[in-house]
């Protein structure tokens, strides 16, 4: 599913406390396994989404989120990048 990747422009822009380097990043990851936990449940009972994982819909969302992340740079809304650990 792409793990780190899928966090990394909210830990890039939100750096501080909290799980995964930003505030609320335990929230984040407790929703995320809540999510898994009811697709997989849907797939045992025979009722997988099939468009799950459709490489092109996540392209195109993440494409809307960095365009989104630029604007908001451009206006000054985003913290300056946390360094990340080695």
């Amino acid at each position: 599913m792409g793990g780190a990747s899928a966090s990394r422009p909210v830990a890039r822009h939100h750096p501080g406390g909290g799980r995964g380097g930003y505030p609320g990043g335990g929230d984040l990851v407790g929703e995320v396994n809540d999510l898994l936990a009811l697709l997989e449940m849907l797939e045992d009972a025979g009722l997988a989404i099939p468009s799950l994982g459709d490489r092109a819909a996540i392209a195109a969302k993440k494409a809307r989120v960095e365009r989104f992340l630029r604007y908001s740079a451009e206006l000054g809304r985003l913290s300056p990048a946390a360094p990340r650990d080695a």
